[in-house]
């Protein structure tokens, strides 16, 4: 039995609880979840180790999170899925709190598949702790299965659940914001590492870069080891972007002082107006 078979199996669990064409409602996102359950577990530590350290729900911890993680994407839960069927008890709750501990991009795809739904769906069923050991027994590490092949996996899934829905693949269990933040997450590794390798170079991640304003007077490599590199030791120079000029701070050089007017001052004036007004509103009544 292929992989995506083996996953598909899941399906004997759900029926009669499910319509076969809502199979993939819970298949789908749960093949997603183990995947990237797989990818984090080499990392988990670690991450767990830098949220301790810092406020998770902080602006700017996401760098420092997915340094640690070595992907685009984190989990700061002490939980992973063999951990989650482990406490058969407490898996709708657990499973709950996995799904929160993931980064806001993650957060963001369950919440395209209404994972949350189908968690409670599959709970009041009584199928939740089976699908989840389930899951938890296939190994999708990228050792085992690589990114083409998981791909394979996933249009093999997808066309599945389209024949029994009746749907062009890909429109009706994933829409296509939905294909494109995990093709961003799951498989760009791959493309952005063969394309690092073909140009010599690394390749930028957009939601990391930053900026410094060196002094004229310092060299930018030597300020680059001091003030960065102790911060951000994974940190390199994009000297193209790189830009030489000076900062002219207008208000300290042209500035000119005025001091404010005398309250007495302001409310001789208020009260010219003020009379002015009541003569107007006297004339229209006359």
């Amino acid at each position: 039995m292929n992989l995506s078979s083996f996953i598909w199996s899941v399906a004997d669990l759900l029926r009669g609880k499910y319509k076969p064409h809502e199979y993939g409602q819970v298949i789908l996102p749960f093949t997603v979840l183990r995947r990237m359950d797989c990818v984090l577990e080499p990392t988990k530590q670690a991450v767990l180790k830098e949220a301790a350290k810092r406020d998770v729900s902080g602006d700017g911890v996401n760098h420092y999170l997915t340094r640690a993680s070595g992907n685009t994407f984190y989990n700061t839960s002490p939980m992973d899925l063999k951990a989650i069927v482990g406490d058969q008890d407490n898996v709708a709750m657990n499973l709950a709190a996995y799904l929160h501990g993931f980064s806001p991009n993650v957060k963001d795809i369950f919440s395209r598949f209404k994972l949350e739904a189908q968690i409670d769906r599959l709970a009041n069923a009584d199928l939740l702790y089976l699908v989840t050991e389930k899951f938890s027994k296939i190994d999708l590490h990228p050792d085992k299965v690589s990114n083409a092949d998981m791909g394979t996996i996933f249009e093999e899934l997808i066309r599945k659940f389209a024949e029994l829905s009746n749907e062009t693949a890909g429109e009706h269990f994933t829409p296509r914001e939905v294909i494109r933040l995990m093709v961003n997450l799951i498989f760009a590794e791959d493309v952005l590492g063969t394309k690092g390798k073909m140009k010599g170079k690394p390749m930028p991640d957009a939601d990391l870069r930053d900026t410094e304003n060196v002094p004229l007077s310092e060299d930018v490599e030597v300020y680059f080891e001091r003030e960065v590199l102790p911060h951000a030791p994974d940190a390199w120079i994009d000297h193209e972007k790189t830009k030489v000029g000076y900062e002219i701070p207008f208000n300290r050089h042209f500035y000119v002082f005025k001091p404010p007017r005398e309250l007495a001052e302001i409310d001789a004036d208020l009260k010219v107006v003020t009379d002015r007004i009541l003569t107007m509103i006297a004339g229209l009544s006359a």
